[in-house]
């Protein structure tokens, strides 16, 4: 490197670490559209979405799969054991 040397600055996105959002789901069907549009609207460049349904007896896994179609999230199911397990799976 030559002394006095200007280095381009890295971008945004370059400097940016992966964030995972992990989001347990169960019966949560009245929430869902409210709680990924909150997720997406965020303007960090650079994360991931993952949403593990814990065994919902509603319409919740048939409107994630739904989303999936214009939203870039991942979906796990799992038989209910609670938000502590659904959050382990998601990680």
């Amino acid at each position: 490197m030559t002394k006095g040397a200007i280095q381009p600055q890295p971008t945004l996105a370059e400097l940016s670490l992966l964030v995972s959002i992990i989001a347990p789901c169960y019966n949560a069907e009245k929430y869902l559209g409210a709680a990924l549009q909150s997720i997406f609207a965020q303007d960090y460049p650079n994360y991931e979405v993952i949403i593990v349904d814990d065994g919902s007896t509603d319409r919740s896994v048939e409107m994630l799969g739904a989303l999936q179609k214009t939203h870039d999230l991942q979906l796990l199911t799992q038989a209910n054991q609670g938000v502590s397990a659904a959050l382990n799976t998601g990680l």
